[in-house]
Order: C-alpha cells, then structure tokens, then sequence
C-alpha cells in the first residue's frame, strides 16, 4: 500500500457534482453562495440510503465499522481502515480512502480470496450514476494500493415479498459490475483533473443553464443560476420535456408569449400561452358546467397519505409498497360540511383498521372525489386483496371515485400563477387565494412520509403528539382545499 493520505479535496458527491456542472461545484466549494433549501423528499432519500446501507451489512455480519464519529473526521475513517486492512480484518463497513486528495467511503469491503469491494444502493437498479460513482470508488481505491477483485453494486429486490423475518439475500440483488467501471476509468481520471481544474480558477465558471441542471439530480444552486428567469417562461409549459423547452430557449424563445406556432402544441400547452398573450385566466365555464353534471348531490372529498418502507415491516409487503397511515374526509350533504380525519397507531400494521375506517366514512352515497387518484386506487385496491371480506364494498367505493385532476387538465381552468403546474398546490392559490399551506408545518406529501417515519421512532410524548396533528391538519387541508377548489368551480359555472 502507499503513503497515506488524509487530506481530501474532492469526494463522490462533489465529484458527482462536478460530472454534472463545473459551476455547481465552484459554488459548493469556492463560494459563501448559499445552496437551495433541501426539500423533505430529498431528507427522506439521504435517510432512506443510510438504512439500506447498513441493512447490507448482515450480507457480511460480524465485519468492524469503519465509519468517523463526524463528517469532519474522514482522515480517523481512512486511519480505522488502514489499520483494518493491515490486521487482516475480514470485512469492513464504511471503508474509508484518499488518493491523489479524492476521498471515497465504500459501503462494505470484504477479504475473500482477495479484497471485494460492494456498494449498496437504495434502489431497484443500477443507473448510469451509480456506475460512475461506483468507478471512482474503484479508482481511489486500487490507486490506494488495494488490488480489488471484483466489485459489485448492491439493490434492492422490487419483487422480495416478506414472509416472515427478512431473508437478506433474497432481498438483496448483487451484481459485478467490474467490466462497466473499468471502462470508465480513463473518464473517472479525466473528470478528476478537470475539476481540480475548476475549483483553481479565480473566477465563477461560465456555464449557462441547461438540462444537466436537472440531471442526474435537481441542482441546488438552481435558485442562483435561475434567478433571473422571468415567469411565464417556455420552462413552465406542462408535459413538454426539457430537451425542447432548451430549444426554443436556445433559439430565443423564452416567454409563452413570444410562441407563433401555438397550434402545433397540445391543448393543454395552448391554453398556457393563450393566457400568456392575453394575460387573463382561461375559464372553460361550459365543460366546468358538464363535470359538475355527473356529480351526485351530496359528494366526498378524500385524501390518503402513505409512507413507502425500503425494508418491507408487515407482512406480505414488498420493498417500497404504499403503506397507508392517514385519511382525511369531508363529506357534503344537504349544504352541511362534515369532516373525518384518520391516522393509524404506529407500532402495529393497521391496514384492516384503516380499510374498515375509510369503508365507515364513505357509507353514505355520493361521489368520491379527490386529486390524482393513482395513490387512493393503488392503496384500496391493495386492501381488497388483502383482505377479501372486504373487497365488494371496496370495489364500490373504487366505482364511486372521481378525479378531479383530470377536469384541470382537459383544461377547465388554467391561471398564469400556476406556472405550468396542475398540482394541488398551484391549483389552490389560484382559484381560493385565502386559503392555502402557508401555516402549516407540512405542506406537501414528502413532508408527511418524513413526519410519520419519525413519528415511529420518537419516545418523546409531547413530540408525538405535535407531529400527530400536524400530519392531520396536513391531511384536512388536502380535503377541505379540494372542497373549496369543488365550490369555486361551481361559483364559476354560474358566471354569465
């Protein structure tokens, strides 16, 4: 092995950051520029790759951690593992080294018949990424003086289904990917000397936006580089991909308003720069009139919140399954607004308690509406499976369902504020401006999986209770916000 080094410069995620935008990582490493806020789903991912990745280890049991007390401290992690490596130590997690000032931290290194390196991932394949990240481990690591005889990325198994404890190779899928990395090693170096490159310079690279501003990852310095976007931009237009809003960018079309040839888009986009041109709201009081139509008199207004485990808890559940937790129901009948929140126990599985609670709650007629009906249609038809006794009531709940997205995107209504965006949350400032997040402490459904996760592992009373009724009030704003859009749209059918 070489002399060692515990000095570092780059790591996987800056050298990840730099293989997307030499800007983005001159701003993360030579600036006090801040980055974007990190966004609750994204929290969620980083906790969610943490589990996994420690969960690999009983691949591999008994093996030393290697991992420092803080971020701080990889130089005592690169030290751990020399020292590891020196004694002969079979398996070791979180091996740390630095070569050439480029740190990489490998998920488990195992001694069998020669060192084999493995890299878990907290997902269902392998991508492009995950290959490049894989082959800068393997560079730093055999430039280190570790001759490496295999290497392999670890997965998830979308098709494991829990039946009884966890059986940890089935779970897993581990596949050599040696030949894919070695293919890139050249690149990997390439990469490395032209960030160096970058991070010398004196002055802020010039880099315009563009689509590797979205991939492999969002950039958090989008907030920087985007600034001074002006609204109502082609990057709003709905369903159109990112490679042709670049091109018309590129062309000098930036504004909805400056597009000639409107009729060669979807409706949809039509409608965007028609209010675009004419900056006013578009309003279809006609089709708004032939929806309200075939809704009965008294109707719900639903939503479900669910948490998707990596590692399956309940039975005859797969890795990442919707697990259902919450309901919120408001319920119109005779002009009288009712309401009915639902939240499950946390230690236990609860989904025949809460299939009973939603099948109680929708007993009485009515339409079923909510907004995007993929998450209630997967999850009901999941708990009739489950639970045969119940699926014919389940399957005339299912019939009763309507989803009012699919009105917005015909479209019935459309306001600039929306910003390309037929979301609930864009949808509601536009059409009831008194009434939106602002208040609440979640305000999207990221944030209400990452409360309920916590909400499973605190043992504080008053923690507890606080994040039960921001999950519910969460929940009732989903509802009541879907009623009010329901009541608006009925305003607006009246309009002469």
């Amino acid at each position: 092995m070489q002399e060692l080094e515990t000095h570092y410069v780059l790591s996987k995620s800056t050298f990840i950051r730099g293989l997307q935008c030499e800007k983005s990582l001159y701003f993360y490493k030579n600036t006090q520029i801040k980055r974007d806020p990190i966004s609750a789903e994204q929290k969620a991912l980083f906790s969610r790759g943490t589990d996994i990745g420690k969960y690999a280890w009983n691949l591999f049991p008994g093996g030393i951690d290697a991992s420092p007390n803080s971020l701080a401290k990889y130089d005592e992690s690169v030290l751990k593992t020399r020292e590891c490596i020196t004694a002969n130590v079979p398996t070791i997690y979180e091996a740390a080294f630095i070569h050439n000032k480029v740190l990489v931290a490998l998920d488990i290194l195992v001694n069998n018949d020669g060192w084999r390196a493995y890299e878990v991932k907290s997902s269902t394949r392998i991508t492009a990424t995950y290959l490049m990240d894989a082959a800068l481990q393997y560079y730093v690591i055999t430039k280190s003086g570790i001759e490496l005889k295999d290497f392999s990325i670890v997965f998830v198994n979308k098709d494991y289904i829990k039946k009884g404890e966890i059986n940890f190779n089935d779970f897993f899928i581990v596949k050599s990917v040696l030949h894919e990395i070695l293919e890139r090693q050249a690149l990997i170096e390439e990469t490395i000397q032209k960030s160096f490159a970058t991070l010398a310079q004196i002055n802020i690279p010039e880099k315009g936006i563009g689509e590797h501003c979205f991939y492999p990852y969002n950039c958090d310095y989008r907030g920087t580089c985007w600034k001074g976007m002006p609204q109502n931009s082609v990057f709003d237009l709905v369903n159109y991909s990112k490679h042709d809003q670049f091109a018309m960018y590129r062309e000098g079309t930036i504004l909805l308003e400056q597009i000639e040839n409107e009729k060669s888009f979807k409706k949809d986009q039509q409608t965007q720069i028609w209010c675009a041109k004419n900056k006013t709201d578009f309003i279809d009081k006609q089709k708004i009139k032939e929806y309200l139509a075939q809704i009965s008199d008294d109707v719900y207004f639903f939503d479900i919140e669910a948490y998707m485990p990596s590692i399956p808890i309940f039975e005859d559940t797969k890795p990442f399954e919707h697990i259902p937790f919450l309901f919120s129901m408001h319920y119109l009948s005779k002009g009288i607004l009712s309401h009915e929140v639902y939240l499950t126990d946390v230690n236990s599985d609860q989904r025949k308690q809460f299939a009973l609670a939603f099948l109680n709650a929708t007993k009485n007629t009515g339409n079923i509406l909510v907004f995007d009906d993929n998450l209630e249609r997967r999850v009901l038809n999941k708990l009739a499976q489950l639970y045969p006794e119940l699926a014919e009531q389940m399957q005339e709940r299912l019939n009763r369902i309507v989803d009012i997205r699919n009105w917005f995107s015909a479209p019935v209504f459309y306001s600039l504020s929306m910003k390309g965006s037929y979301s609930l949350k864009a949808i509601l400032p536009a059409l009831v401006p008194d009434v939106n997040y602002d208040e609440l402490s979640i305000n999207g459904g990221a944030g209400a999986m990452v409360s309920f996760e916590k909400l499973q592992k605190s043992n504080d009373i008053f923690e507890i209770e606080e994040l039960k009724q921001n999950l519910k009030a969460y929940c009732t704003m989903d509802t009541f916000g879907l009623y009010k859009i329901f009541q608006k749209l009925q305003e607006l059918s009246l309009l002469q």
